[in-house]
């Protein structure tokens, strides 16, 4: 329980502090990039998929809690008044996308053909639909085919939505959602193997991280009532969860209940591990800001207090802080869980059934501090620090802190600093130093930056990165996008280095076509150049 006090303090203490978490700074156009990202370790493959599912799909108040697994960007609840970065309005402009205000039935249909244009000539497919039926029904899925020949489902669902009736929503298929803030439902992430081939197998347990099963939102009045049933298994386990949330709605304060049942089965053994957690959330608002905290305990298999986790927003005349804390029992079984946490991975085994998996809650405590700082009308600091421990020979500390200046309307230049130190058998210190500038005017927009780099697990090496895009009705779009990540000094040599150019015109009115070229080269590995030929068709 002392874990617990400290978290408890910690987040009392952080309203008189002024740091917030942004370790990254990266915009990721597509799904491309974010592989190039992944290769680099800029995210690791849990957030790869999280940001997959956002490109396609894209954010909104149903699933806004995955931006907490963004390197730069954690959900907090927001007010009109809410200062907001630069950095944070691109990236929001990019993620919310709003369905369209008709009665009539609209949708989009994508698809991308991958070609490599190496020796082998390997090829790849994405393929993604969302159809809005009318008001209230919506249906979504995506298919994906890799180099190496796997291809199946990686989600389908149907979505009734109603803001006037007392049912509000109905999910059937993938969903992902967040009961209060998350310590017993949340977005986990991807537990289990999948069908490698479109088949039944494919199409009722897809190659999905969230939930798979059924989703309901009920209000009666000030109560509202959340339940979800999800199962998912693969040859070796099936994994059973159920359960809900009962809250008050009226503001200020906004109290809830939650009890949830996992059922982990090993199918070969037919042994079951039961994991039963139950909690209290609450939240309560206050002017322009807000303060929240919840509370689990744990029964069965691993009879515990479970965890606790507390967030919220200060909003000041110029400036507006964003805390969270959190702490995990050891015993804590990390199988749905998706609440705040430091990235801080470790391997873990339930014997019962003989399941190994990733897990990053159990026994890990910490917080984090964002602030905003209009020093003028035109010049802003921000600042951010996080802090996540498993044990004394386990930590993650990452500091940021930087200026923003607009020099005009659409002209920003910015200069931060950045410190992430890893404590393991020994420390591993990485520190950046980067000027960033970004123009947009008319239909030209431009980002530029040089980084200079220190790892104490590598040498010292320059990043270099230019994305230029030019709009126009007449012409489409030309995006050209080069990222010199690493530029040995050392050596004087180029250790990574991806480009692309990309093409992007309206055939007719509702049809764009696109085409990219695209080549990667890595020092340790072949070079790899790619054509991708895609196609949106608006309904």
């Amino acid at each position: 329980m002392r874990a617990l006090a400290a978290v408890i303090v910690l987040s009392l203490l952080s309203v008189s502090l002024s740091f917030p978490q942004e370790p990254s700074t990266s915009v990721y156009p597509s799904e491309d990039e974010l592989l190039e990202a992944l290769r680099l370790g800029e995210i690791d493959y849990s957030q790869y998929l999280i940001l997959q599912e956002i490109i396609v799909h894209g954010i909104d108040s149903t699933n806004i809690h995955l931006l907490d697994e963004i390197p730069n960007l954690s959900y907090f609840l927001t007010d009109p008044k809410s200062l907001i970065t630069s950095l944070e309005k691109e990236q929001k402009a990019g993620f919310f996308k709003p369905a369209p205000k008709t009665g009539r039935p609209t949708g989009t249909f994508g698809y991308k053909y991958y070609q490599e244009l190496e020796q082998e000539g390997r090829a790849q497919y994405r393929s993604s639909g969302r159809f809005r039926l009318n008001d209230h029904f919506e249906a979504a899925f995506k298919l994906h085919r890799e180099y190496t020949g796997r291809e199946r489902f990686v989600s389908r669902r149907f979505v009734y939505k109603n803001g006037r009736g007392r049912l509000k929503e109905l999910v059937l298929g993938n969903f992902s959602r967040r009961l209060g803030a998350g310590t017993i439902f949340g977005y986990r992430g991807k537990l289990l193997e999948f069908s490698d081939r479109i088949d039944e197998e494919s199409f009722l347990f897809p190659d999905y991280g969230g939930y798979n099963g059924l989703y309901t939102r009920v209000r009666f009045n000030h109560v509202e009532t959340e339940t979800l049933a999800s199962v998912n298994r693969d040859g070796d386990h099936t994994l059973i969860s159920a359960g809900g949330m009962v809250s008050l709605t009226k503001l200020p304060l906004r109290p809830g209940v939650i009890i949830g049942v996992s059922r982990l089965k090993n199918r070969k053994t037919g042994e079951r591990l039961h994991d039963v957690k139950y909690g209290l959330s609450s939240r309560y608002r206050y002017g322009d800001s807000y303060l929240s905290f919840e509370l689990c305990g744990q029964a069965k298999e691993r009879s515990s207090w479970g965890g606790f986790v507390t967030e919220g927003r200060h909003r000041f005349r110029g400036a507006e802080i964003r805390y969270a804390g959190w702490a995990y029992a050891d015993a804590y079984i990390d199988l749905t869980g998706g609440s705040k946490v430091g990235n801080l991975y470790h391997a873990a085994t339930l014997d019962a059934v003989d399941f190994s998996y990733s897990q990053k809650r159990s026994g890990q405590e910490g917080g984090m501090l964002k602030s905003i700082v209009l020093l003028a009308g035109d010049f802003e600091m921000i600042n951010s620090i996080l802090y996540a421990s498993r044990n004394r020979d386990t930590a993650n500390v990452e500091f940021l802190s930087g200026f923003v200046r607009r020099l005009s309307r659409g002209c920003e230049i910015r200069l931060d600093y950045m410190n992430r130190t890893k404590k393991r058998v020994r420390n591993e210190v990485n520190q950046r130093m980067r000027l960033e500038t970004r123009i947009r005017t008319g239909n030209l927009s431009a980002r530029s930056y040089i980084a200079f780099n220190t790892k104490s697990s590598r040498g010292d090496y320059v990043s270099l990165f230019v994305n230029l895009k030019y709009r126009s009705r007449r012409v489409g779009s030309v995006e050209i996008w080069s990222n010199l990540a690493r530029f040995d000094l050392r050596d004087a040599a180029i250790n990574y280095w991806y480009a692309y150019i990309k093409s992007e015109q309206q055939l007719f009115r509702d049809v764009t076509a696109a085409m990219k070229l695209s080549h990667s080269y890595n020092r340790s590995e072949e070079y790899c150049t790619v054509i991708l030929l895609e196609l949106r068709a608006a309904i």
